[in-house]
């Protein structure tokens, strides 16, 4: 990267190496796909940093997620998680209450979870209390968001006005199937990561972090939602800074 442009773009903005070469590099290639190893399977999806990704991505609903809860895992612990993330997928697309309503009950859900982690009781999954829990008191999404303006690398134009309207709470955006498609998404692309940390709080958490956000750094939800992955998702060392200051 060049400050914030490709270095290969030309004069016209078009990349000068697949005008030359006929070929795009290995990142060009595979954008806006991901790709998630776990242990006995892979998962793979679109970024919702894409426009037409995120057209695709905020109108879904659980059907969209139905078959992938059903992957095979042996590691007793991710096997637990692949569960647990089918309860996660039905809770955010409950039409019984509304998307908030929804990210508080995922968080209720995640603590029942996390205490069956920290126990070692993983058969007990469908058991978890989905009693709604506040992710963040007002002092900790405020310190949150300053440290994603001082501490994290700045990639997108006006990041720091975004962010500062989202830290206010004056706007608030976006209908209640876009904000359940957002939810669906960060779902997916976040929970199994426990994995590895064995913390699926901080997981939720990190997911309702992103959904508030979305909701509040602007008033078109889908622009937020593209502006927030290219920002913070695109950006492993950000994820990894995010998480743990939540992990506190």
């Amino acid at each position: 990267m060049n400050g914030r442009k490709c270095v290969f773009f030309d004069g016209d903005r078009l990349c000068g190496l697949y005008r030359t070469t006929g070929e795009m590099c290995e990142i060009c290639r595979k954008y806006p796909r991901f790709f998630e190893e776990y242990d006995g399977f892979s998962e793979a999806g679109l970024s919702v940093s894409c426009p037409v990704a995120a057209e695709m991505i905020l109108k879904s609903d659980e059907r969209d997620y139905e078959k992938i809860g059903s992957r095979p895992a042996e590691e007793r612990l991710l096997a637990f998680l692949v569960r647990a993330r089918e309860q996660a997928f039905s809770t955010v697309f409950d039409r019984r209450f509304g998307a908030d309503e929804a990210a508080e009950r995922l968080v209720g859900l995640a603590c029942s979870w996390q205490e069956m982690i920290d126990f070692d009781e993983l058969e007990y999954v469908a058991d978890a209390d989905d009693r709604p829990v506040c992710a963040f008191s007002d002092g900790e999404f405020e310190r949150a968001v300053d440290f994603i303006i001082s501490e994290t690398e700045p990639l997108c134009d006006r990041r720091e006005e975004r962010l500062r309207t989202a830290r206010s709470g004056g706007i608030t955006s976006g209908s209640e199937t876009e904000r359940r498609g957002c939810l669906g998404y960060l779902v997916y692309r976040y929970f199994l990561k426990a994995v590895g940390s064995e913390d699926l709080l901080t997981q939720c958490r990190f997911i309702v972090l992103m959904y508030r956000l979305a909701k509040t750094c602007g008033e078109n939800f889908a622009e937020n939602a593209m502006f927030l992955s290219r920002e913070i998702e695109h950006c492993p060392e950000s994820v990894e800074k995010l998480a743990e200051i939540l992990a506190g």
